[in-house]
């Protein structure tokens, strides 16, 4: 009996127990609804219905979004598309050294004459049908053909090398948007950070006036310093949808999409000499291997347009059947001929020397091209070096005013608070510190983008990203 009254007892207690979590089984959905705003970034509260997007739960690196910009970018498939092609042009010329062949019919009520590009022909002498299939091969032009082809694929390979430029344009393009968006969002936080402080000053200023301790204009000009810092944080709201569109449009994506960026590591300054650096990028700066393809193949050409003054041979030949022929009777009006065909051009009204003259001028042309690109990626490569320590040595410049601003705006702040001083010294503490977090945050994107442009003038950045 005390046994079963036991267990009568704890099966009551237990349902007792599921009727506790009944409440909490009913509330999930709204502690749910609430994890969006508590793990929202920077502050900012997430609404429901937003977009993915711009609740930033999801954080993009740079590699990822070069990535994505290499996938995306319409520039990208568009030089894709004309890598094609400039490749079907070495398939179009390798086929000129082939046999080419075609064929024909013919049905008419009238005398017929077959007659084939290769200049042979059956005739009948009344209505009826007929067919046939003739061809040519060059056999021998003074290796004509083989120098065209060998141009084309020199500039199918000039154009390999124009895909890899539109690759490190993509490149460069997405990381200085990615560290632009870098730049705008620190800006943010900087103004957010000065409207608190002058929050927090006009608050003090208001207190002293209300306890007599200082007057209404010291209040008054806190609150227009307050005002002109919304102001700020606004300018500042605004740079980084401008710099979020930017980086959309560098991904090939929709300008209204917004990301949780990572912070990148700052760059270290290059080991190498100058002069390695300038071999460097006349070895992997894909612009100045394109020019050197360019030039390959406008010699191939002048060398083809000069074989054109040469004679040719062609095997010509032509199989066909026709009916009620007035030529081939009793040969079951079946024809086969073929023959060797030599000729040379004696006049062509000038075309031939135009080509040549067109094609070494071609040369020069690639050969100025070569040296003026060259000489642009040596410039472009010493002032990145250069830049590279300036910008460098300004960011820790505007290191070391951050630190001093932060030490002068709190003293000033003390001595406002003791009444030794006037509001405009803390006013002027405040502009000075947020002007130097302002230097402090552009002078950094300065050198990360420096850094940036520095890889793409030596040509080694687009080799660590595959397409």
């Amino acid at each position: 009996m005390i046994f079963r009254h036991n267990e009568y007892s704890h099966s009551r207690h237990g349902r007792r127990a599921w009727l506790w979590i009944i409440p909490i089984l009913l509330s999930l959905p709204q502690i749910f609804s609430c994890l969006p705003v508590l793990s929202a970034a920077d502050g900012e509260v997430s609404l429901p219905g937003m977009r993915p997007e711009i609740q930033m739960k999801d954080v993009l690196t740079m590699n990822q979004a070069i990535r994505i910009a290499l996938r995306e970018q319409p520039r990208m498939a568009a030089q894709s598309s004309r890598l094609d092609i400039d490749k079907a042009a070495v398939k179009r010329s390798r086929s000129e050294m082939l046999p080419y062949i075609q064929a024909g019919g013919v049905g008419n009520l009238g005398p017929t004459v077959i007659n084939g590009f290769n200049g042979l022909f059956a005739a009948a002498a009344r209505g009826n049908f007929g067919f046939d299939a003739n061809g040519r091969w060059t056999l021998w032009d003074f290796g004509a053909n083989y120098h065209r082809l060998r141009a084309t694929k020199a500039e199918y390979r000039r154009s390999q090398q124009d895909f890899q430029i539109e690759r490190a344009r993509t490149i460069l393009n997405t990381k200085l948007a990615y560290l632009g968006v870098l730049a705008a969002l620190e800006l943010k936080r900087i103004a957010h950070q000065d409207l608190k402080n002058r929050q927090l000053i006009a608050q003090t200023a208001q207190h002293m006036f209300e306890t007599g301790l200082t007057s209404k204009l010291d209040w008054q000009q806190a609150e227009v310093d307050l005002a002109q810092s919304r102001q700020g944080v606004q300018e500042a709201n605004r740079q980084v949808a401008l710099a979020f569109n930017a980086l959309n449009q560098a991904m090939g994506r929709d300008p209204d999409r917004q990301y949780k960026l990572a912070e990148e590591k700052l760059p270290e300054l290059p080991a190498q000499s100058v002069s390695v650096l300038l071999e460097e990028g006349r070895s992997f700066r894909p612009c100045l291997i394109a020019e050197v393809k360019r030039i390959e193949a406008a010699r191939e050409r002048v060398i083809a347009a000069k074989r054109e003054y040469l004679p040719k041979i062609d095997a010509i030949g032509g199989a066909g059947y026709l009916d009620v022929s007035a030529i081939l009777q009793g040969s079951d009006n079946r024809y086969l001929s073929g023959a060797i065909v030599a000729f040379t051009p004696l006049f062509t009204g000038g075309r031939l020397e135009a080509d040549l003259a067109a094609s070494k001028a071609g040369v020069r042309e690639a050969s100025a091209n070569y040296k003026e690109t060259e000489q642009r990626i040596a410039r472009e490569i010493v002032d990145a070096f250069e830049s590279f320590k300036a910008t460098y040595a300004k960011y820790q410049t505007s290191q070391e005013q951050a630190r001093i601003a932060v030490s002068v705006l709190e003293y000033a702040t003390e001595r406002y608070k003791a009444q030794l001083t006037s509001y405009l010294e803390v006013s002027v503490a405040q502009t000075l510190l947020t002007t130097a977090r302002g230097n402090l945050a552009r002078n950094k994107f300065e050198f990360e983008s420096i850094d940036a442009l520095f890889k793409y003038a030596v040509g080694r950045d687009y080799l660590a990203y595959k397409f």
